[in-house]
């Protein structure tokens, strides 16, 4: 696929109805808008390298608009330019999640095709310079009952080789799917009651936390899954706008909630609370400072808590969520939603 090239829009660049991918640089100190106006950045992820981002894009879907098209996966470099996407629709493979392999040089899109009754998904591998496909799973095919519809949502590709993947598979609710990423053959299904939602984890450490929401009158939890154990459930009294990430070293938690952060050590369960904030993604970067988006602004502050700094301050009544620290400490990409309107 032939690759798109566009000159990076500045801070002051304007769209007032779409969510747009930004980077701010802790030389400069100066950020700026790395997606273009005129379509919508939903999620993203860093390649382990820190050469490029992988963004789930939307083009707006006006009415009488085609199904069969409109939403990316676009690998984006820092300046902006596209170094290749692929696309889909809610009816035709459209890409909801990717990941980059621990080397850098692969891409996993996980893509899922919503049709009539049923649900079907699959992973493709893809050469992270090219785009090219070089590989890709069996699809799997969920009925629809008259239950919640599940969703194939996100996907983690471990340093161990494996793929984590949250998706529909056989049954009204979600399941934590896993697959060899060099082989592609799925491992044994390991149903679940819950429907799991997202996952985090990292090319760095093995370990996989998974959100999940319980079914009709139970509650929700975090779920870590580690290599070689059983999983276990973590109790952080889970409140509105949960966000959470793990330690550089993969040992700790760092948790926001409601209006407090705190960092749970994940062998000893000890538990510390750095400070109130009510936010909207949270990052711990490998320069040991975390990050956070706090209405209109971006913070940083050290994992004790101590040395907070407003890295980014957005005007005009716009949002910022999603704060992600490149691998190497030195900038932050994040999520800027325009001000709402009716």
């Amino acid at each position: 696929m032939a690759a798109l090239a566009f000159a990076a829009c500045n801070s002051s660049g304007e769209d007032s109805r779409n969510h747009r991918l930004a980077l701010w640089d802790a030389v400069s100190g100066d950020w700026r808008f790395i997606s273009p106006a005129g379509r919508s950045s939903n999620e993203f992820e860093w390649l382990p390298d820190g050469s490029a981002m992988l963004v789930i894009e939307g083009e707006p879907q006006g009415a009488g608009q085609a199904r069969s098209g409109g939403y990316f996966l676009a690998v984006r470099e820092l300046s902006g330019k596209v170094r290749w996407e692929v696309e889909g629709g809610m009816d035709d493979r459209q890409p909801v999640a990717a990941t980059g392999s621990p080397d850098s040089t692969e891409v996993a899109v996980l893509r899922d095709t919503f049709g009539d009754g049923e649900r079907t998904a699959f992973i493709e591998i893809r050469d992270a310079g090219s785009g090219q496909v070089l590989r890709s799973t069996e699809t799997w095919i969920t009925r629809l009952t008259s239950g919640a519809a599940p969703v194939a949502a996100d996907i983690v590709w471990t340093p161990d080789g494996r793929l984590a993947v949250v998706s529909h598979r056989g049954a009204g609710f979600n399941d934590l799917l896993w697959f060899d990423a060099g082989s592609m053959a799925a491992e044994p299904l390991r149903p679940t009651e819950a429907s799991e939602v997202w996952a985090i984890g990292n090319a760095m450490n093995p370990k996989v936390l998974v959100f999940a929401l319980s079914q009709p009158g139970g509650g929700s939890t975090l779920t870590l899954h580690e290599p070689g154990g059983p999983a276990r459930d973590i109790d952080v009294g889970l409140g509105g706008n949960l966000a959470v990430d793990f330690s550089p070293d993969g040992t700790r938690l760092v948790v926001a909630y409601d209006e407090g952060i705190e960092t749970i050590d994940l062998r000893s369960g000890e538990r510390h609370i750095l400070r109130g904030a009510f936010t909207y993604g949270i990052s711990w970067g490998a320069n040991r400072r975390i990050a956070s988006a706090w209405g209109s602004d971006v913070i940083t502050f050290d994992e004790d808590g101590s040395g907070l700094q407003t890295e980014v301050s957005l005007s005009g009544g716009r949002t910022a969520r999603h704060p992600a620290w490149s691998p190497d400490g030195e900038s932050i990409a994040f999520i800027v939603e325009p001000r709402y309107r009716d």
